[in-house]
């Protein structure tokens, strides 16, 4: 049994995965200003959020993203502001690229971990039109992101998780 094969029967099914193209946008990330991208503080970040009037969500909306950084470890998020935003938060701003992605829908009571991995498998070894964008992965130091989303189930959140590709 292959490996793609063995995660699906781990989770218990097969995953409906859609390609998107996300435009380039600007955001302000939970990275402090003056860091150097090393430091991200998710909960001041949040708070900072919360107190300024960013916290509302348009699911869906790809306004709001969350990523493990792969050079620092550090957990980030980034919300999604206008062009004409100043910047006067401890935060740092800067535009994320966008990009073409391999989306999965997940919910909260999976392992992401595995979810993540079943993603990888299946682009690597399902999908004749694309692969993984490895030069998107190292530019940018994400691998993997999610966003969260309007659920159909009232006790259960709901997680599209993106992975960057390229057409092959």
């Amino acid at each position: 049994m292959d490996r793609l094969s063995e995660i699906a029967e781990k989770l218990g099914k097969e995953y409906d995965i859609r390609i998107e193209r996300l435009p380039s946008m600007r955001v302000l990330s939970s990275y402090k200003k003056n860091s150097d991208q090393s430091e991200s503080d998710t909960d001041a970040w949040y708070k900072w959020i919360e107190e300024n009037n960013f916290s509302a969500k348009v699911f869906g909306n790809h306004d709001h993203f969350d990523y493990h950084d792969q050079k620092t470890g550090s957990f980030v998020c980034l919300r999604r502001i206008g062009d004409d935003f100043v910047n006067e938060s401890p935060f740092m701003d800067f535009t994320f690229e966008g990009g073409l992605f391999a989306i999965l829908i997940a919910y909260f009571d999976q392992d992401m971990f595995g979810i993540g991995n079943y993603l990888k498998t299946y682009i690597e070894n399902k999908m004749d039109k694309y692969v993984i964008d490895n030069e998107y992965i190292e530019r940018n130091s994400i691998a993997c992101m999610g966003e969260e989303m309007l659920s159909p189930f009232k006790e259960l959140g709901r997680y599209d998780i993106f992975m960057p590709v390229i057409e092959k």
